[in-house]
């Protein structure tokens, strides 16, 4: 088996290696599967390019973007991704010990699960479980940078929608849902998520969680509970 992961970048000089590192150590730790690390730069003046020239492995690739926006530059690597299983993170996010072996071994031993997700850790060492109950939109409502796709799905839901700048992901899960892809989610952080990015924005992000709610005809009481959340996550932080 092998895991293809996703990375956009620009100018993440100050970030990128650990994420680098992360994905390299997943590679070593058995013998039965190969990871595969797409980066996708999308213009950086920074030292990005220079700091992966200089950290060779085996399936890292260094690729020059012309993107507009995250989600195009997944689809972009998700095209070029030659694994069975895709995850999608960050140039400042990065995987903890252990991740890939774990989705490996998960997915060999489920072939009826389309989408794994986990926990996340957040920045302060939290560990953040995925939404739940009215909130949690069937369970579509996941952590994109802990979630691991069967590269198949792409074919038969399609790629990420790229009119959402910021709720592509849940679009997409919403979609799955919609045509019976299993999930299965676990309470194992899998990620270490860095604060911030176009997600930190709470009026841009109410803005098209409203618009993909209504899209998916979520009934108009839990997208009311679910903004009203959001902005109130927002006023905490």
């Amino acid at each position: 088996m092998k895991i293809s992961i996703i990375t956009p970048v620009k100018n993440g000089a100050k970030t990128i290696e650990k994420c680098l590192q992360s994905v390299k150590e997943q590679s070593n730790e058995n013998s039965e599967f190969s990871t595969e690390h797409l980066i996708l730069d999308g213009g950086s003046s920074d030292k990005t390019k220079e700091i992966v020239f200089n950290y060779r492995y085996d399936g890292l690739k260094y690729i020059s973007s012309n993107d507009t926006g995250i989600y195009d530059a997944y689809n972009q690597g998700i095209k070029q991704a030659t694994g069975d299983v895709i995850g999608c993170i960050g140039a400042d996010d990065y995987y903890l010990p252990g991740t890939c072996l774990n989705v490996f071994q998960f997915f060999k031993q489920h072939p009826e699960v389309g989408i794994y997700s986990g926990a996340i850790e957040v920045s302060s060492g939290r560990i953040v479980q995925p939404w739940r109950g009215i909130a949690d939109l069937g369970g579509a409502r996941i952590f994109h940078p802990t979630t691991f796709f069967r590269s198949s799905l792409f074919e038969s839901v399609g790629y990420f929608d790229t009119k959402y700048k910021i709720v592509s992901d849940l679009d997409f899960f919403l979609r799955c849902k919609k045509q019976g892809v299993v999930f299965e989610i676990t309470k194992k952080p899998l990620t270490h998520f860095g604060l911030g990015g176009t997600s930190s924005n709470s009026k841009s992000t109410i803005k098209e969680l409203s618009k993909a709610m209504i899209q998916h005809k979520i009934p108009f009481l839990n997208r009311l509970f679910i903004l009203i959340e959001e902005y109130l996550r927002w006023l905490v932080r």
